[in-house]
This record gives C-alpha cells, sequence and structure tokens, in this order.
C-alpha cells in the first residue's frame, strides 16, 4: 500500500464563494486517487470543433465523486453513471463525410520516428521500430517499486503510436461525446487531452476509429487502432535508452518534458495548475513522443499483473480486474513518472477520472490481444 494526503485550497469561482477543501491522493499499487472536496477550474473558451461553454462563463455544474476508502482504493465513477454526455450545442465546422481512398504503398514505417498524419483525424502517428529491450527497472534504480523487476522483451512487429495523447477534439470527432464535461480537474478545448474516460471507453474510441478508417479506404484491413501494450508502452517511452527517465536519471530536468508535480512533489503543475495541460507544449522524448512522462496516466491493453510480463510480444495476463496505466500525471511526483513506473493494481476498466487519459496504437491485428484467446482479437473486437 502507498498512499499520501496533501491538504490545499481551492477556490470555485462562484458568488465569490471560497471554499478551502482537501485534495487526498491514495496509492495503492501505484494508483493516484482524489478525495471528493477538490478544486475548481473555470472553462476554457469556446472553440470551432469541440462545443463548451462561452469564453469568460464560470459556471460549472461540481460533480461530488463518490469515496471509499477500503483497500481496494478509491473507485470514483464508474462507466454509465454520469460520463457520457451527448447533448450538445451546434458544430459548425464539423468535418464532411469523405471518400473512399486506398492507402498507398505499405501501412508500416520504415525508420524509428517518422512519422504520418494520413488519418481522419489528422492525427499524428510516430512509427516505433521492431527491437527488444529490459522492461521494468533495476532494485537499486532510484524510486523502484516491487512490481517493476525486470524482464527481457522482444518486440517482432514495429506499430504506429499517437505523438501525442488523444485530444478533446479527437474525441469529440469520433465519438461525440464530452465525459471530461463538469470535471472540476478537466479545462476544455480542443488540445486538451482527453480525460475522465475509462479502458472501456478507450477500447470503443479505438473501435470506432478502426471502421472508421477502414470505410475510408486509409487503414488495412490488417491493422487496427488499439490501446499500446504494456510493453508496446514502455519501449517506446524508452526509445533505446536505460535511465529512469527517457532524458535521462535527474529528475531537476522532468519539467522540460512534462507536467508533474501538482499534489504530490514541486513540479510546474503546483499552484493553481491542478489539471492536464494541452498536448505537445513540452519537449519530445528520442521517438519523438510528447507528453510520455506526466500529464496525463496513459490506459494500457494488459490486465495488470504485480511480475511483469516477459518474452516476445508479450500482452500481459489472460484474464484479470484491473488494467494497467502508465506515465504518471499532472499531480504525481517525479517518482510515478518513471518509464518504468506502473500502476492499474487497483483500477478497474471502468474507472473515469481527470488524471486518465490515453494514447492510440496503430498495430497488426492478429498481434493484439485484450482478453481471451488470440484468435478471438484477430478482428480487434472490445470484449
Amino acid at each position: 500500500m502507498r498512499a499520501r494526503t496533501i491538504l490545499g485550497k481551492s477556490a470555485i469561482l462562484a458568488s465569490s464563494v471560497v471554499l478551502v477543501s482537501a485534495y487526498v491522493y491514495q496509492r495503492s499499487g501505484g494508483e493516484l486517487f482524489p478525495s471528493s472536496a477538490q478544486k475548481s477550474e473555470a472553462p476554457a473558451a469556446a472553440t470551432e470543433l469541440l462545443p463548451g461553454p462561452k469564453a469568460g462563463s464560470v459556471a460549472r455544474t461540481v460533480r461530488t465523486l463518490h469515496t471509499n476508502w477500503v483497500t481496494t482504493g478509491f473507485r470514483g465513477k464508474a462507466a454509465g453513471e454520469d460520463g457520457d454526455v451527448t447533448s450538445r450545442p451546434s458544430i459548425k465546422s464539423m468535418p464532411k463525410p469523405e471518400t473512399r481512398s486506398e492507402p498507398s504503398g505499405t501501412f508500416a514505417g520504415t525508420r524509428a520516428g517518422q512519422t504520418r498524419d494520413d488519418n481522419g483525424l489528422k492525427t499524428t502517428l510516430v512509427w516505433i521500430p521492431p527491437g527488444e529491450f529490459m522492461m521494468g527497472s533495476r532494485e537499486d534504480e532510484r524510486g523502484h517499486f516491487y512490481d517493476e523487476n525486470q524482464a527481457h522483451v522482444s518486440l517482432s512487429r514495429g506499430f504506429w503510436l499517437g505523438q501525442h495523447e488523444v485530444t478533446q477534439a479527437e474525441w469529440w470527432r469520433v465519438m461525440q461525446t464530452m465525459p471530461w464535461l463538469g470535471n472540476i480537474f478537466a479545462k476544455e478545448g480542443n488540445d486538451y487531452p482527453a480525460t475522465c474516460v475509462s479502458w472501456d471507453d478507450g477500447m470503443k474510441f479505438c473501435e470506432k476509429l478502426t471502421e472508421q478508417e477502414r470505410a475510408a479506404g486509409r487503414l488495412p484491413s490488417g491493422w487496427q487502432y488499439t490501446l499500446p501494450t504494456e510493453a508496446q508502452w514502455e519501449y517506446a517511452c524508452r526509445a533505446g535508452t536505460k535511465s529512469r527517465f527517457s532524458f535521462g536519471d535527474d529528475e531537476s530536468d522532468l519539467s522540460d518534458y512534462g507536467w508533474w508535480g501538482g499534489v504530490n512533489g514541486e513540479g510546474n503543475a503546483k499552484g493553481e495548475q491542478y489539471y492536464a495541460h494541452t498536448v505537445g507544449q513540452k519537449k519530445a522524448n528520442p521517438f519523438r513522443l510528447y507528453d510520455i512522462h506526466g500529464n496525463v496516466s496513459e490506459w494500457c491493453s494488459d490486465y495488470y499483473a504485480e511480475k511483469l510480463a516477459g518474452g516476445t510480444d508479450p500482452q500481459g495476463p489472460s484474464e484479470g480486474s484491473n488494467r494497467v496505466l502508465r506515465g504518471g500525471c499532472w499531480g504525481d511526483p517525479a517518482r510515478f513518472c518513471r518509464s518504468a513506473n506502473r500502476a492499474g493494481k487497483n483500477v478497474t476498466p471502468d474507472y473515469r477520472d481527470g488524471y486518465i487519459g490515453f494514447r492510440i496504437a496503430a498495430a497488426a491485428a492478429s498481434r493484439i490481444r485484450h482478453g481471451g484467446s488470440p484468435e478471438e482479437a484477430d478482428f480487434g473486437r472490445h470484449q
């Protein structure tokens, strides 16, 4: 059990009423959990692609989060409770249906860090080549946790990975919902990460995007959009490095690469910045991936297990109850933003919160398993 409690102040911008609230973080097996008394942020201005409140508005519905202080941790809002927002104002610049076009050449990349954005969302994807590495961290690494004991991993196929976390504009164009709306730790705008999305939500996004891209002729049938496996995520994060972070061992450089330490630690998200920030503001890792350390914790496809799965193309346990989160978030200390840090021991696949998001991978469909047998997963169906 790893736990921390931070007492802070927050302001709700309505009728000049000031609330002093407790911000409680509990980390059990690497998780970050807020309490029911939390900080409110003024909503961002409306943008063309993403509907939202008018600029200058300070009214916001504050969602009361349910706390459950048991050994399994804070569960928060589950899917179906209030996360799906389907009502929306009209949007003048929603994209028009596109005509079908066949992908040119092979869909696979040819070199590490190669990018493409020839998808309907114009999302930049980065090619991550096949290779091998030591997953996890050495026992003498500063900040090492017991569930990071190293395992040798070989990835036999390359894959594409989102250069940044999925944004609110990208989410809206695929799902037509705004699950972050009203969350007091989420700002609203096209380039902010899509937060308050569960593992289930993320998989549904990937499935729908796969269907759309195949129908438009931009995605070959042998490929699919999905969440990266935990091994793929760490391999891409490390980008050939063996240090605590993709940029080295010195955590004093972390603020150059990500948003962190807003609640626990003296990071650049301290003070009035208790929220995920717009993507791509910080330096990229050697594979040209942004926000791989901090900002939002990112879902991986694997079930969580205390022992890392090694070998060739590992996909974690074939069954389980909880899903893996990686990368740390805006509220985390530097220790939790390391390349090897893992979360998920008590995070169910229906859990949503303002520090959780994801980035997409485009991978060979036959290599992906999200539960059940590999044959059942060949078509990338959500289970």
